[in-house]
């Protein structure tokens, strides 16, 4: 009984996501930080398909995708029964009631059709995986350094290198933690050159435009600066290897964290600094929630980019999708 709810429960989402996890990484278009964004969306797909109206009877089209199985579960629970929802954790206990007792999978053709046309999908990913593999083919890799130069955002930034002697000094500024800091600010200047200019752009046009612009414009704009910029932060050590030479130096790891939350809001407070005066004269309020905005982007960049080990690109979707809740109309907080 426990093999055989184990394999139907979660026999297709071993397969599938296995074969999943192959395309990603021999398909070259999805191995990179796209794929990274892109492989989140299928997680979220595959998760809602559970939202699908199931029948109890019949065959609906939603059973042959549901790979994670929690429809499945879901009309395993209700078949036979007379509830027509199903709730855990927030539903009012009420002990007058009779216990509700699972009485394991109902077996017939129709629940091992679809479970066995979900794992099947597993075949048409594993043939895709098998027609992208390249490895150990040179007539058919890139190389990646072959690849950067010929990206138009890393051309651009070459060029605008010259610009970063402005923050160099930053780097040598005080002691300990605030050396640490100050330097991670710089770098992350250094290494996007382009984040930089746009913090200039963002400082000329606050001073210029009315506040209202100031306002509705000028600072969504300068968010999806920061968000670029603070995503690499606290990913770029473990993306280029460099985490255990940087924790071999003195007094690193134990302020890591606290340096890079410093580092990261420091960094949002450079490209706000102009409309964060203009708006502080105005609506003192307004700019209180604007640092307190910052600081909550910030810690949300340090946190994510430490669990992902790497992935900036998702860290940057997720702070995006964060500011736009943050934002919205009727927002809490």
């Amino acid at each position: 009984v426990s093999i055989g709810t184990y394999l139907a429960l979660t026999g297709p989402a071993i397969l599938v996501i296995a074969s999943l996890a192959l395309l990603f990484e021999c398909a070259r278009p999805l191995s990179g930080r796209v794929g990274d964004v892109l492989y989140f969306f299928v997680w979220v797909l595959m998760v809602s398909v559970a939202a699908g109206a199931g029948r109890v009877e019949g065959v609906p089209w939603e059973n042959f995708f549901d790979v994670l199985g929690m429809l499945f579960m879901l009309n395993q629970a209700r078949g036979g029964e007379s509830f027509d929802s199903l709730q855990i954790g927030q539903s009012t206990f009420d002990p007058a009631q009779s216990p509700w007792v699972y009485h394991g999978i109902q077996w017939s053709w129709s629940v091992i059709q679809t479970r066995l046309a979900v794992a099947l999908l597993a075949l048409p990913l594993l043939l895709l995986a098998w027609l992208f593999f390249a490895r150990f083919d040179p007539a058919r890799i890139r190389s990646g350094g072959q690849h950067a130069r010929r990206h138009p955002l890393a051309a651009l930034n070459r060029l605008l290198k010259p610009v970063t002697r402005a923050v160099t000094p930053l780097a040598g500024v005080g002691s300990g933690l605030w050396r640490v800091t100050l330097s991670e600010v710089a770098l992350t200047f250094m290494i996007s050159p382009l984040a930089l200019v746009w913090a200039a752009v963002a400082a000329i046009w606050a001073a210029a435009a009315p506040l209202a612009t100031v306002r509705s414009v000028i600072l969504p704009v300068t968010f999806v600066g920061i968000i670029a910029a603070i995503s690499n932060l606290a990913t770029r050590d473990r993306a280029a290897g460099t985490t255990a030479l940087l924790y071999s130096m003195p007094r690193v790891q134990p302020t890591w964290v606290a340096a890079r939350f410093l580092a990261a809001t420091l960094t949002g407070l450079g490209f706000v600094l102009v409309p964060l005066f203009r708006i502080l004269f105005a609506d003192p309020a307004a700019a209180v929630s604007l640092i307190i905005g910052i600081a909550f982007i910030a810690a949300a960049a340090v946190t994510l980019g430490t669990l992902t080990g790497g992935s900036k690109a998702f860290t940057a979707i997720f702070l995006l999708f964060l500011y736009l809740v943050m934002s919205a109309p009727g927002a809490p907080g």
